[in-house]
Order: structure tokens, then C-alpha cells, then sequence
């Protein structure tokens, strides 16, 4: 199969995964607004950004090492010891975010120990998950994603609905119980019909030094040297959100953070459903193709994602334009109407979001993960300070505007960073190939 065809197919693939996604988050966010209120909706969506960063965080030097690297391996008689070590690195994260994020939200949040143990085993919960969702997309298994995440979503708004009918409570950890039962089940399923949260083979060593390296931790220095600066850039990536809803609460109280985070649930819901799929399917395949010598077939994977997602942005930011409000009313109830001027500036937002998650490939692909750590810092601290300066004095819209300029920033810190002449020199290594010429193509299209 041709990589357009395989990036077309595995596109579709993540399509269906995100659909059911897609619209149970929607269904979620309506049901979970009117059942349990604005005000523990929104300590709910700031409990959850703090989990879901630090958990990302936990397993951000894991996973993508994973991804990146899984096609540079050849089968082995290590693959079993290597296997051990990303079980080892795994636990260890696990235990690290479920207690940095039962000290943080005991800090920032909730001083109810109840909340505390929810929230830290749902973290160390999520970092198994990632690391298994990891797996299956190094295989190339999407069927698998699909109906792992499928099953999260359901359950994630099954599990808080039911305690509701039969307990009536209607305080916000329940959502927290629903979102930790959402993604367990899918994990325990997976090793009950005999898979492992396993790495790809063993990679033969490149040296003797190396060689010795491995013997001792077999893969461990690889992927932690360039899983690093992915598990902070993950931190402040994720970060992002938990500072805008914070300080909405902050400056106007949790029932406005309530109302700010189902807008944005809801609108960069859209995004993801629609161009996230491209994401997950193109980074298994470039980096199949860049790892394998084929470098300007990986660079080609790199600017036909950007064209569909450029093509596709078109269609939704006009919808969102027109029908936006009219869902935002529909979904959320006549209290929402006050938020309606977010749609398009988060909408505009997640668009530019979702293409930098692709324009920072090339960076990617040669391991310079520092330099998108600095690109995704200095967004960070961009938006920290918007919304400390414009929140008090123009409301929660500020924070929608801030979404958007953040993006911005980062996606031009980037094209600051790239350094184009290494990356011709990378491609060109492909014998016979016009690689280096395609290197601007990818910039040229966007």
C-alpha cells in the first residue's frame, strides 16, 4: 500500500475511533452540566486538566519514545528483557503521578482526601493507558485503538450517570469515578485476552559503548534521552489548559470556569474529532518511512497531512461560524448564551493547535524534542501572562483570545527553530532521492 493510501485508510480508521468519542464528549458535557451544575462541573473540569497534565507528564518520556523508535528495532533475544524494562518505567511512572497529583490537588483544588485518592489513582490509571495506546499505534494497530477508545468514552459517561440514578449524588468526583472507570476496563480487557504493555524489539546497537549500555537497561538511555524534553513539553502543552481554567475560577469563580471549560469541551471536541485522526495516523508512518531510509517519502507524509488538515479546517471554522452559537444554547441551556463569543476564537484556536501538532514533525522526527520544548514554553508563558492581564478587565472571552495567540506564537517560535539546512542534510542521506528538495515543500504548503 502507498503511504497517501495507508495515511488515507489508518485516517479513517482513527475517524471512527474519534467519533464515538466525538459525540459521547458532547452528550457528556450537555448531561453532566444539567446533573450536576455549573459549579461542580467547573471544580470538575479543573480537577481533571490537573490529572490529565501531570499523568501526561508522568508518561510523556515513555510514550513517544515508544512511537519514535519502534521502527528502528529488529526482533531479538533482548525483546523480553526489554520488555521488562518499559513494564519497570511504567509502574515507576504510575506511582509518580498518582502522588504528585494527590499533593497537587490536595494544594490547588480539594482538601477532601476522598477526592485526593480518586484523582491519584485515575492518573496512574491514564499512564498505563497511554503507554498501551503507545503500543498499538507503533504496530500499527488502529482497530485496536478504536475499540479501546471507544469503550473509554462509553464508559467514562455510563459509570457517573448510573451512580447519579442509583445514589443521587451529584458531587463532582463522581465525574472523576466515571473518567477512572473509563479508562481501567479497557486496560484490564486488554491483558485479559493475553496482550502486554510491551515496547517494539530490541534496536541493534550502533557501537560497543552502546552495546554495553543496553545490556544493562536495554533501551532505557534511548528513550529517556528523547522523552525528556517530550514529558515537559506534554507538562506545559497540557498546562495550558489548566492555567486558563484556573485563573478563570481565580478571578471569576468556578461556576464561570464551568461555563468556559464546556464551551471549549465542546469546540475543541470538533477539532479533535476531525483532525486528530490525520495526527495519529501520520506519526507511526513517517516515522516508519524516516527510520527505514525513506526520508522524502516521510517529508511527502508531512505535507500531504498538512493539506488535509488546512482543507478541512476550511468547512469547520465556517459551521462553527454559523451554527456554533445555536449548538452552544442548544447543548449547554439558555446560561450558556453569555459564552457564545468564544466559539470562534477557540475554534480558530484548536485549528492552529492541530496544525502545529504536525508542523513540529520534522523537529520530531530528527530528536531535536528541546527545541519544541522551548517553542511550547515560551506559548506557555505567553498565555499565563495574557490571562493574568486581560481575564480581570474583559472576562472569560480574554482567555479564548489568549487560547489563540498562544497557538500563534508557537507555531511561529517554530518555523524560527527549524533548522532547514540539517534537515536537508538528513534527507539527502537517502541514496537517490530529491529528499532535501521536499524539506521546504512542507513549509511551502502550509
Amino acid at each position: 500500500m502507498t503511504p497517501d493510501g495507508q495515511l488515507q485508510r489508518d485516517s479513517l480508521t482513527y475517524f471512527i475511533s474519534k467519533l464515538v468519542p466525538g459525540c459521547m464528549g458532547l452528550l457528556s458535557v450537555a448531561t453532566f452540566v444539567r446533573l450536576f451544575g455549573y459549579e461542580q462541573y467547573g471544580r470538575y473540569a479543573v480537577s481533571l486538566s490537573i490529572v490529565m497534565t501531570l499523568s501526561a507528564w508522568a508518561a510523556g518520556w515513555l510514550s513517544p519514545g515508544v512511537l519514535r523508535f519502534s521502527s528502528t528495532y529488529c526482533t531479538s533475544e533482548r525483546a523480553q528483557r526489554f520488555r521488562r524494562t518499559v513494564i519497570a518505567c511504567t509502574a515507576m511512572s504510575m506511582s509518580v503521578a498518582g502522588i504528585v497529583v494527590g499533593v497537587g490537588l490536595r494544594m490547588l483544588v480539594d482538601k477532601s482526601w476522598r477526592v485526593d485518592l480518586i484523582a491519584a489513582f485515575l492518573a496512574a490509571t491514564i499512564v498505563a493507558y497511554t503507554v498501551t495506546l503507545a503500543t498499538l499505534q507503533a504496530r500499527l494497530r488502529s482497530a485496536a485503538v478504536v475499540k479501546m477508545e471507544a469503550t473509554r468514552t462509553v464508559l467514562t459517561f455510563v459509570t457517573p450517570v448510573t451512580i447519579v440514578w442509583l445514589m443521587n449524588a451529584t458531587h463532582y468526583s463522581v465525574l472523576l469515578v466515571g473518567a477512572l472507570g473509563g479508562y481501567l476496563l479497557p486496560i484490564l480487557v486488554y491483558m485479559m485476552n493475553g496482550s502486554r504493555i510491551s515496547s517494539p524489539a530490541i534496536r541493534v546497537p550502533d557501537s560497543a559503548a552502546e552495546a554495553l549500555r543496553e545490556a544493562r537497561h536495554p533501551g532505557l538511555a534511548l528513550l529517556w534521552a528523547f522523552g525528556w524534553p517530550v514529558a515537559l513539553w506534554t507538562l506545559t502543552n497540557q498546562g495550558l489548559t489548566v492555567s486558563d481554567r484556573f485563573l478563570v475560577q481565580h478571578f471569576q469563580g468556578y461556576a464561570q470556569a464551568g461555563i468556559y471549560a464546556s464551551v471549549y469541551d465542546i469546540v475543541v471536541r470538533s477539532f479533535s474529532l476531525i483532525f486528530f485522526p490525520i495526527t495519529l495516523a501520520t506519526h507511526p508512518i513517517i516515522m516508519k518511512h524516516w527510520n527505514g531510509g525513506e526520508r522524502s517519502t516521510a517529508l511527502a507524509v508531512i505535507r500531504t497531512s498538512i493539506k488535509y488538515q488546512i482543507w478541512l479546517c476550511l468547512p469547520v471554522l465556517a459551521g462553527l461560524g454559523l451554527f456554533g452559537p445555536s449548538l452552544i444554547r442548544a447543548l449547554l441551556g439558555p446560561r450558556a448564551a453569555q459564552a457564545t463569543p468564544l466559539v470562534m476564537p477557540l475554534a480558530l484556536g484548536g485549528c492552529v493547535w492541530q496544525l502545529s501538532l504536525l508542523i513540529h514533525k520534522p523537529l520530531e522526527i530528527m530528536c531535536r524534542t528541546q527545541q519544541m520544548l522551548q517553542a511550547m514554553a515560551l506559548a506557555f508563558l505567553a498565555s499565563v501572562l495574557g490571562n493574568y492581564l486581560f481575564l480581570p478587565r474583559f472576562g472569560m472571552v480574554a482567555a479564548a483570545y489568549v487560547n489563540l495567540s498562544a497557538a500563534t506564537v508557537y507555531v511561529g517560535t517554530l518555523v524560527l527553530l527549524m533548522p532547514l539546512k540539517d534537515l536537508r542534510q538528513q534527507a539527502s542521506k537517502e541514496k537517490g532521492s530529491s529528499a532535501g528538495e521536499s524539506v521546504a515543500n512542507v513549509f511551502a504548503s502550509i
